[in-house]
This record gives structure tokens, C-alpha cells and sequence, in this order.
């Protein structure tokens, strides 16, 4: 399974790719960065997107994914440091968020529910 980790925080993306060794993860710091990369045609099974990235926000990505790549939308999953993050108003209830600091058997649990769906 091919899964796109979008975060800011290096050290964070190093620990998940450990943790998911059985799987490729792709790594992007930024919402741009990993915008850029599904415009190029990039279509991973599973997407865990930060919420809060320095300048950006995952809400750039969602955003991006409802109007050029609807189908990944139930494919992505937020984490988030903060407790407080409000949903946008247009997105869907379900969308999972993960938050940190997050156990590994909850970052399994999570992709393995957005794998299920795409099956």
C-alpha cells in the first residue's frame, strides 16, 4: 500500500515511516508540496494530512482533493497537535482525525479503514 504523509514535521514523518515499513510512504512538508505531486497524477491509496502546517493548512489539501480528485476524499485522514481544529463546514462527517501524539495501533487502525474503503 502507497501512503502520502503530509507534514511539516520531519522527525514525525521519520517515526511513521518506521512504524509502516511494510508500506511505501511518501513524504511532502507542505500542502503545496503534496498539491503539486496530485497534480502531476501522483494517486496514493491513503493520505494522513497535518492539519496545521506552519503557512498552510491541511484544509488546502481537502479542498484541492473535492474539486479536481473527489474520489481521495474518503481516502484522507487528518492529524492534528491541537484539540481545538473546527471542521470546514463543507466537509463530509467521518473524516477521520488522528490526534497527536498518536499510538501506532491507532495510525494502523485509521489507514487500515481508509484502505477498506477504496476496496
Amino acid at each position: 500500500m502507497e501512503i502520502l504523509y503530509i507534514d511539516d514535521v520531519e522527525l514525525l514523518y521519520r517515526a511513521v515511516k518506521r512504524t509502516l515499513r511494510d508500506h511505501k510512504v511518501v513524504y511532502c512538508p507542505t500542502a503545496s508540496t503534496a498539491i503539486d505531486r496530485l497534480i502531476g497524477g501522483y494517486r496514493p491509496d491513503v493520505i494522513i494530512c497535518d492539519v496545521y502546517m506552519g503557512n498552510e493548512s491541511g484544509d488546502s489539501v481537502y479542498t484541492w482533493l473535492t474539486d479536481n480528485a473527489p474520489d481521495l476524499c474518503q481516502r484522507l485522514a487528518f492529524v492534528s497537535g491541537t484539540t481545538d481544529y473546527k471542521m470546514p463546514p463543507d466537509m463530509p462527517e467521518g473524516v477521520p482525525i488522528l490526534e497527536k501524539p498518536f499510538t501506532t495501533s491507532d495510525l494502523r487502525a485509521i489507514i487500515a479503514r481508509l484502505a477498506d474503503i477504496r476496496e
